[in-house]
């Protein structure tokens, strides 16, 4: 563990982890800067320089297809969604990690429409997105901005406690389907 890694330092995310396997190496939790509602970050516990390090840890990287599945089936059912987009966009950070983004298609087709790009350019676009604040990521935190810091507070909270709740009652699932 270094002090200096913001995903090392546990205390970064822990407030908005909602699935994790020390067993098998990976987290999930919620995006501090979302880009769409239910943004999630799923990363590799241990601390590997992207994904060059990453994929030399055999006995982690194994495990990225299951928690992939798990994750995408939990925010699906969360932000009843059937479109999430994917990205793995290290800028120097350590820790392997992908970045998961629930979608609509109502949504992306003004997003789309908005900043004049085609549908084959949106991974360009996302990593372009994370640098900056404009008016689709205030509209995400509006109902943050109507309503007061606990009332924001509680529905973080809200979402943390579904997203767990699904969590537990999607593994099972996945697990007994390995199996078979």
């Amino acid at each position: 563990m270094l002090s200096d890694c913001k995903f090392c330092n546990r205390e970064n995310f822990e407030n908005r982890l909602f699935w994790e396997d020390k067993e098998k190496g990976w987290c999930a939790f919620l995006s501090s800067q979302p880009i769409t509602l239910g943004h999630t970050i799923i990363l590799m516990i241990s601390h590997r320089e992207g994904l060059l390090e990453a994929v030399d840890d055999d006995d982690t990287m194994k495990e990225l297809p299951y928690v992939l599945k798990l994750i995408t089936k939990v925010l699906s059912r969360v932000y009843q969604t059937k479109n999430i987009m994917m990205a793995s966009m290290n800028r120097g950070e350590a820790h392997f990690h992908i970045h998961l983004y629930p979608t609509h298609e109502e949504e992306l087709k003004k997003w789309w429409k908005k900043q004049g790009i085609e549908k084959g350019r949106m991974l360009s676009f996302l990593g372009e997105k994370e640098y900056l604040t404009d008016e689709f990521n205030k509209r995400i935190w509006e109902k943050c901005f109507t309503k007061s810091i606990h009332e924001a507070a509680d529905d973080l909270i809200k979402d943390l406690d579904l997203l767990k709740k699904v969590a537990n009652e999607i593994e099972p699932e996945l697990r007994q389907s390995k199996k078979d």
